[in-house]
């Protein structure tokens, strides 16, 4: 079994970010966002950053991180770091149970886009991949599943799922 959850995010100061970008822009960039109740504060940032940036959502995904913990088997882990390419990553061995790691990998949300992209194909290990299906259910629980606008999941047997490009 391996479990991923979302740790950390990037976090805009609001109040150094709106009256800053103000002064030197003249616009207010804040307004383009959702800040109403229950749309999360990563995705309102995003939002923030992509009227910024002339909603460009790939500029705007650079400036935007997110870090996920990542608990299996060592063997899992591997590959799950593997298609997490040249995102930073901390490992422990859990001194309890010597067989279980535990990773926190950080990376961009375009970073994370691509790797869940890879690991939700039918290659990887159903393990690596139940890890990724994770991983991409809790960035559209944020409210960022217009990062996987091209795709849409296709369900294995194993309970894991493919994310396919849409047609």
């Amino acid at each position: 079994m391996i479990v991923a959850a979302l740790v950390t995010e990037t976090r805009i100061d609001l109040s150094t970010f709106m009256p800053s970008t103000k002064s030197v822009t003249g616009m207010n960039h804040v307004a383009a966002s959702d800040m109403s109740p229950g749309v999360s504060r990563l995705a309102t940032d995003l939002a923030i950053l992509r009227d910024f940036a002339g909603r460009q959502l790939d500029v705007s995904l650079l400036a935007m991180s997110v870090g996920f913990l990542v608990a299996g088997a060592q063997h899992d882990l591997m590959e799950v770091i593997e298609y997490c390419g040249a995102m930073s990553y901390v490992r422990t061995t859990l001194s309890l149970r010597s067989e279980i790691e535990c990773v926190l990998i950080t990376g961009s949300l375009a970073a994370w886009r691509d790797a869940v992209a890879e690991g939700c194909k039918a290659h990887p290990m159903s393990t690596a991949r139940a890890a990724f299906n994770q991983v991409y259910q809790q960035l559209c629980q944020k409210g960022l599943s217009e990062l996987f606008s091209d795709k849409r999941p296709y369900e294995k047997p194993d309970g894991t799922f493919l994310l396919l490009e849409s047609k």
